[in-house]
């Protein structure tokens, strides 16, 4: 979250990294929480994407974030991940 972009109101079911969707356990329970991960006040969204479904990023590289809020606004952002271990 940001000032200007509250996450909490992203859809989890819709945010897919890189292609991979949010992992889902149990009784179709989507792997994500909110919880301020950098301390600076705001709630974020955190969740857990299917790695085995991001194809060959090898060691990593610049990926983009998809995902719809729960009031239909389509979002977009991008971001450098590294993969550990790499494959």
């Amino acid at each position: 979250s940001s000032p200007e972009f509250d996450a909490t109101q992203v859809d989890p079911t819709t945010v897919e990294l890189a292609g991979a969707g949010v992992a889902v356990r149990g009784k179709g329970k989507s792997m994500a929480h909110e919880e301020d991960v950098n301390e600076d006040g705001l709630v974020d969204l955190v969740v857990q994407v299917e790695t085995q479904s991001f194809g060959d990023l090898g060691a990593g590289g610049t990926v983009e974030l998809t995902g719809t809020t729960f009031g239909g606004e389509n979002i977009v952002g991008y971001d450098e991940i590294i993969i550990v271990p790499p494959e």
